[in-house]
C-alpha cells in the first residue's frame, strides 16, 4: 500500500510553489514555481507508480506460487539508473503533459469554487469578511472533492502513460460533465490512442 512512498516524499510540490508565492508577488514568478515543482513532482509520480507496479508484479508472481527471490530489489535510485541508462533525460519525464493537465485542470475547478463556496457562509462577525473555520473546511472539502472527481480521468490517462509494463494497445475515451449552481462549469474530453 506504500510503495513508492519515499519517491513522493522526497519532494513536495507545495513548498516550490509556496516559496515562489511568498517571496515574489509576479505571475511570472507564480508560473516558474508551478513549471519547477511540476518539473520535480512528474518525476516524484513516475517513479512512484513503478515502484508500485513492481510491487503488483511481485504479489501476483508469490499469488500464483512462483518464486520472487530472483527479483531485484526496487527503490526510487535503481529506477532513477535504470530509467536515465535505458531512455535518457526524457525518460523520467514520461507523462509530464497529462500530470501538468491533471493538475492545472485541477486548480481551474477547485479555487473558482472554493472562493464561490466560501462567500455563501457565515462570517466570523457581522462586519467581517472572513467566513468560520467551519465552513471554509467544508468548502475546501467540498471543492478538493468535486475537482478531484472531475480530474480523475486525467489521472488514470497519466498512470497508463507511467506504468512500465503496459499494455501494447491502450485507448481511452472519457468525457467529464461538471455542473455546480454556484456559477461554475467544468467539461472535460480526453481521447487517448497509444499503438
Amino acid at each position: 500500500m506504500w510503495v513508492g512512498l519515499e519517491a513522493i516524499l522526497a519532494f513536495h510540490c507545495t513548498g516550490v510553489g509556496f516559496m515562489g508565492c511568498k517571496l515574489i508577488h509576479d505571475p511570472c514568478c507564480h508560473f516558474m514555481a508551478f513549471a519547477v515543482s511540476q518539473g520535480i513532482m512528474s518525476v516524484m509520480d513516475l517513479l512512484k507508480i513503478q515502484m508500485q507496479d513492481a510491487g503488483r508484479v511481485t504479489a501476483q508472481l508469490k499469488a500464483a506460487g512462483q518464486p520472487t527471490a530472483h527479483l531485484p530489489k526496487i527503490s526510487a535510485l535503481s529506477l532513477t539508473k535504470k530509467l536515465l541508462e535505458e531512455k535518457g533525460i526524457f525518460g523520467l519525464y514520461k507523462g509530464l503533459g497529462a500530470t501538468a493537465l491533471r493538475d492545472v485542470s485541477f486548480s481551474i475547478v477547485y479555487f473558482p469554487l472554493f472562493a464561490n463556496l466560501n462567500k455563501m457562509g457565515p462570517r466570523r462577525s457581522p462586519d467581517s469578511t472572513e467566513a468560520v473555520f467551519w465552513w471554509s473546511f467544508v468548502a475546501g472539502m467540498t471543492a478538493g472533492s468535486v475537482s478531484a472527481a472531475a480530474v480523475n480521468p486525467f489521472d488514470v490517462v497519466k498512470t497508463r502513460l507511467q506504468v512500465c509494463c503496459k499494455p501494447k494497445i491502450l485507448s481511452v475515451s472519457v468525457s467529464v460533465s461538471v455542473s455546480v449552481s454556484v456559477s461554475v462549469s467544468v467539461s472535460v474530453s480526453v481521447s487517448v490512442s497509444v499503438s
